[in-house]
């Protein structure tokens, strides 16, 4: 027999526990006995006795319970499924709505990224799938086919703008710190017209170059990554042609938001420069804090270290020196920051000398067993080729020098390293050059502000983690398939931001790495007594920290009815 029983500490605190007797010796006895946790999750128990219930007479039923616990807790918090569809305004199917398969759809991106087709699957063995009811065999391909085919990149833009208002109420929440950055994801499905929609061969970030890539820019906030505005745009667009009707679509956003885009700052890499972009910024008086090139500013570069200011980030902690200046760029003076990380300055010294190492000896090598044959008696020939392997940019043009003498089949060579070349490449490592319209800002506060690019980076490495959001590997070839599959991976990163915020709020500072990796071991069991019917919801033992996030989120009250 299985006992459920309830007792009480001296504070007058309930526990319930599962116990099983048998006889023993002659006696009955407790042959185990298990703590399944405070009375406050056993509404159904009953009190101050003990129930006699056989294995037959009932049913433990496990599910997959954290993460989409706590994504769907944001969802309803913020109401996202009736906020997509007073957007889409389409009417409500047989089984859910546009908003509800949306949401779904994002949360089962972060839980168990899968193929459409196998959705169902996964929400029948998922917690969501005893707060949602729908049958299962509905989350097909075809259902999120259609979705998908019937919205535009404006709803989308639309469902953006109404989240970010809630979330600004809710919260009090202010965007005057924004980020912008692109990334591209590769697809292993082909087109089904070569050169035409959204999928092309270009550049990718992640060195997958024989397949089709598709690009999207994230417009998010400091300081938790909360995403406000995206793009999906074919992947042989490049960032900086891209960027420059990104300003006048950020101030149209910001403005629907209420917000004065003259007291907006904007940070954004030296990869989306571009004289249009940035006079489109000047335009709008966006003020903003970006990177330049460091071959724009080879002056700066040179400054000697002893006029650099030492100070500490206050934000990070960090020791940094920077040198302040003025200068033209793009056709306005601006404040222009030459900054020093003296750790990542002793790193980038160390791999340019390793590097300086390598090419010495592969000329070494070449020198010792090439001279003498005869396709390299000709000293022009063998010039060029230990310029080949030396390197003719700079700086190897110009640290790594050589002498080729005599005549042919009696060559000598000689290799040098100019020294002072070598340091005066040293020291402009572990540089980079910011530039800004924030005159009135200290320092301090420029170089932070930028530093702070990281958060919309990491935002980048989570939709690419599988064990993130997993927005790869695609099974769409269609835009509107890519365009709708793109929007329900930016909702999960809309969930997981405003989690990471509300965790952040009370004092805990999680990554999305952190928080999907913890909230991935919560499970919940579903038991299920036959006679009398009851059912009751018990939260599995949460292994360490994880029990913390569980907490703090509040997910025994998503079990206990509260």
């Amino acid at each position: 027999m299985v006992f459920f029983s309830v007792s009480t500490d001296e504070s007058g605190n309930q526990y319930v526990s599962a116990e099983e007797r048998g006889w023993v010796d002659g006696k009955v006895k407790r042959t185990f006995q298990k703590y399944l946790g405070p009375r406050s999750l056993f509404s159904e128990v009953p009190r101050g006795r003990r129930q006699a219930i056989g294995p037959e007479d009932c049913t433990v039923k496990p599910f997959e319970f954290g993460i989409s616990a706590a994504m769907w807790a944001v969802a309803q918090e913020l109401c996202i499924p009736s906020i997509i569809d007073s957007v889409v305004r389409k009417k409500k199917g047989s089984h859910l709505s546009a908003g509800e398969y949306l949401t779904i759809a994002a949360i089962n991106r972060v839980a168990d990224p899968c193929s459409k087709t196998k959705m169902a699957e996964w929400f029948q063995r998922d917690w969501l799938s005893t707060q949602v009811s729908v049958d299962p065999e509905v989350l097909n391909a075809q259902t999120y086919w259609n979705y998908f085919h019937s919205l535009s990149p404006d709803e989308f833009k639309a469902i953006e703008l109404e989240l970010a208002k809630r979330i600004q109420a809710r919260y009090n929440l202010s965007w005057d710190h924004l980020l912008y950055d692109t990334t591209n994801f590769f697809n292993f499905s082909e087109p089904d017209a070569p050169g035409e929609g959204l999928e092309h061969f270009g550049h990718c970030k992640q060195n997958r170059n024989n397949l089709p890539l598709v690009n999207v820019y994230l417009l998010c906030s400091k300081p938790w990554g909360i995403p406000l505005l995206h793009h999906t745009y074919p992947g042989n667009d490049q960032d900086a042609k891209t960027f420059k009707g990104v300003p006048a679509e950020v101030a149209t956003h910001l403005q629907k938001l209420g917000v004065d885009p003259a007291k907006v700052t904007l940070g954004f890499d030296k990869g989306n420069l571009s004289p249009k972009g940035i006079k489109e910024v000047d335009r709008l008086q966006l003020k903003f804090v970006a990177s330049l090139k460091n071959s724009t500013q080879k002056d700066l570069l040179h400054v000697p270290q002893s006029q650099f200011t030492k100070t500490v980030v206050a934000q990070s902690k960090k020791e940094v020196e920077y040198f302040r200046a003025e200068g033209e760029v793009y056709d306005h003076t601006r404040t222009l920051y030459v900054t020093v990380d003296p750790a990542k300055a002793r790193k980038q010294v160390l791999k340019f000398n390793a590097a300086l190492a390598a090419r010495q000896a592969k000329a070494e090598e070449f020198i010792a067993g090439s001279l003498n044959v005869k396709k390299w008696r000709n000293p022009t020939a063998v010039a060029a080729k230990l310029r080949s392997l030396l390197g003719k940019q700079n700086p190897w043009k110009s640290v790594l020098t050589f002498e080729v003498a005599g005549e042919a089949g009696a060559l000598t060579v000689t290799l040098a390293v100019d020294k002072d070349a070598q340091a005066a490449h040293e020291e402009t490592l572990g540089r980079s050059i910011l530039f800004t319209n924030q005159d009135e800002w200290v320092p301090e506060d420029v170089i932070w502000s930028y530093r702070e690019q990281y958060i919309i980076e990491h935002a980048f490495r989570a939709m690419k983690d599988p064990a993130s959001i997993a927005i790869r590997p695609m099974y769409h070839w269609c835009t509107k398939s890519i365009e709708g599959h793109v929007f329900t991976c930016v909702l999960a990163l809309f969930l997981l931001s405003v989690i990471r915020m509300k965790l952040a709020l009370k004092g805990i500072p999680a990554s999305y790495e952190s928080i999907t990796g913890k909230l991935r071991h919560v499970h919940a069991s579903q038991v299920t007594i036959h006679s009398p019917h009851s059912t009751f919801f018990k939260l599995e033992p949460v292994p360490g920290s994880a029990a913390k996030y569980v907490q703090l989120l509040h997910l025994n009250n998503l079990l206990s009815g509260v």
